[in-house]
């Protein structure tokens, strides 16, 4: 999509601190306690985030009253924030991860955190949550303390008594009862269970990469305004390409068909730090190049042969077609009426600082190559790597199947496994009220599908082989010579077989390929010296087994991962995968 919708508003953490103080401490003596515990929190996040790049807003605190307060026990201000995290949506774990570094360094500090979804905490344990926690009573009962998750059962909420049942559990609690459990019950009644402890631990191991990985040098070709503002003012490019990639088309347009504010007379090159999503959401729009850049020679080999057959190796035009991009996002953010983090419109704050750059001479920055951006295309084999590692055993343990063959037969056994069922359900009879387990009935594969070739299932004996049954000197043929009208039949029989053959329903069969004695196909060779003998692939037997699997595969996988008739039946005869 060319001009993708703006979300970046709906992706919003918000989070809550709370202090634990003296009851008998005054609002005075509280506030002055709250702030120390302000300056403390904001200084361990700007150090644990050093570095770090957001990708919209970054973490911060703010002194702010309890709401309802007259009704807690308890201290009557709190820090709180929120941080909008755009289509970064990783970001929210990095503010859980700060919030769970501050609650282990403070202990009379308890965090909250939830976003526009909710307690997104819980879907992260969504496999093993207790039974009866829903997003109905789920509020106000998740929360961190001394680094470590915590639940308030439903017995410590406003129905309040030990042993509650389903019914009693439907009831949430207020942020009121949350903070009197909270500094007036032992910890150990809230810990959350071990596999929600473990899934918790396991994703916030993950933010430190993910934290320091979120960053991509790149060498851009930019207009000397604009390498000196992104030089000195670094915070101003997320704006830039939230605007670019956000844009409407025609102010677009617009807009970058006059490059008032970053003429593109004079240019240079400066290497600019973007994260990951927004090297992306660069990287991958397709963007017509403005007349004003087409005038440039720097930017005389953006075009669209050049774009649709550029590689990550061709730097130079990576280099032009970022820096073009994000001048247009510098140029459409200085018309806009968006606000930063404080609330200042960033239109106003562009042409503050771009008023001291009246006059910019001609100058050059250091610079170095730009980072490989090949984490951007993911192979299939790392595709499926991270599907059965997000896969596996609900996400607490991650299989590591190294040895082909033990693929190979665990496979083999799988599909063994369902064709039994399969079997195991054709061979039991069925009563009105359903498949009836205890009397068993035989499944004559021979004389269905004689049925199937509109043969006489009396014209076939269960202890003969199939080679008899279709050879030429069997039985059967014997007893047709005998009879003549059996011999009619059989002429009509054939002939209409010899049709069907060439129809779409007997080509709709798979047949294995034929074997030699030692188990492997044959080669042309022996197909050669065989060719008296040889049987019309039509009249070859069909492999139930084999038919059966093949389709259920097919079917499967054009399921693409999503419920379908085929997981319907194999649940419902219970196979479990």
């Amino acid at each position: 999509m060319q001009f993708p919708t703006p979300t970046m508003d709906d992706n919003v953490v918000h989070y809550e601190l709370h202090l634990r103080v003296d009851v008998q401490a005054d609002e005075q003596q509280q506030c002055k306690l709250i702030e120390q515990r302000l300056q403390a929190c904001q200084a361990l996040a700007e150090e644990a985030t050093t570095g770090f790049l957001w990708h919209r807003h970054s973490f911060r605190l703010d002194v702010q009253p309890v709401p309802d307060r007259s009704t807690c026990r308890g201290a009557q201000w709190m820090l709180a924030g929120e941080t909008s995290v755009g289509d970064a949506i990783q970001d929210e774990w990095v503010v859980v991860w700060l919030l769970r570094t501050i609650t282990q360094r403070f202990d009379d500090l308890v965090a909250r955190v939830w976003d526009t979804d909710g307690e997104f905490l819980l879907i992260e344990c969504a496999d093993v949550l207790p039974w009866w926690l829903t997003p109905e009573n789920s509020d106000f009962r998740v929360f961190l303390r001394s680094g470590r998750l915590h639940v308030i059962p439903p017995s410590m909420g406003s129905h309040g008594l030990e042993g509650v049942g389903a019914a009693e559990a439907d009831h949430g609690i207020t942020r009121a009862e949350a903070i009197e459990f909270w500094w007036h019950r032992p910890q150990e009644l809230s810990l959350a269970g071990d596999a929600m402890l473990q899934l918790m631990d396991r994703k916030l191991q993950q933010v430190l990469q993910y934290m320091r990985d979120n960053r991509h040098s790149v060498q851009c070709v930019l207009p000397a305004k604009a390498a000196v503002l992104v030089q000195d003012h670094p915070e101003v490019v997320g704006a830039a390409v939230e605007a670019f990639y956000y844009r409407e088309p025609k102010a677009a347009t617009f807009r970058c068909k006059q490059m008032r504010l970053f003429p593109v007379e004079q240019v240079t090159r400066a290497n600019v730090v973007f994260t990951r999503c927004m090297y992306a959401q660069l990287k991958q729009q397709q963007f017509h190049t403005p007349k004003p850049f087409e005038r440039s020679s720097q930017y005389s080999r953006l075009n669209a042969s050049n774009l649709s057959t550029a590689t990550t190796e061709d730097r130079e035009l990576v280099s032009a077609d970022i820096g073009m991009k994000l001048t247009c996002g510098l140029e459409l953010l200085g018309a806009s009426r968006t606000n930063d983090q404080d609330g200042n419109e960033w239109g106003v704050k562009l042409q503050q600082w771009l008023s001291a750059y009246k006059t910019v001479p001609q100058m050059s920055f250091p610079t170095t190559p730009s980072d490989d951006d090949s984490w951007l295309y993911l192979h299939p084999d790392s595709l499926e790597e991270t599907l059965k590692k997000a896969a596996g055993s609900g996400g607490l343990e991650v299989p590591n199947e190294s040895n082909d063959e033990q693929d190979a037969v665990g496979g083999a056994e799988e599909l063994q496994k369902i064709a039994s069922m399969f079997n195991n359900f054709m061979t039991k009879s069925s009563e009105v009220d359903g498949v009836d387990t205890n009397d068993s009935i035989k499944f004559d594969v021979n004389a269905m599908m004689a049925l199937l070739r509109g043969e006489q299932p009396n014209d076939f004996d269960d202890s003969e082989s199939e080679e008899d049954e279709f050879g030429e000197g069997s039985n059967a043929d014997s007893e047709d010579d005998e009879y003549p009208e059996d011999e009619l039949m059989r002429s009509a029989m054939d002939e209409m077989e010899a049709e069907l053959a060439e129809s779409k329903l007997a080509k709709s069969f798979v047949r294995p390929a034929p074997m030699s004695p030692e188990g492997h196909n044959s080669s042309p060779a022996i197909d050669e010296l065989d060719s008296d003998d040889e049987v019309d692939e039509s009249m070859k037997p069909l492999d139930i087994n084999f038919n059966l699997l093949s389709n259920l595969l097919e079917s499967f996988a054009s399921q693409e991962g999503n419920a379908g008739p085929v997981t319907s039946m194999l649940g419902e005869m219970g196979f479990q995968q």
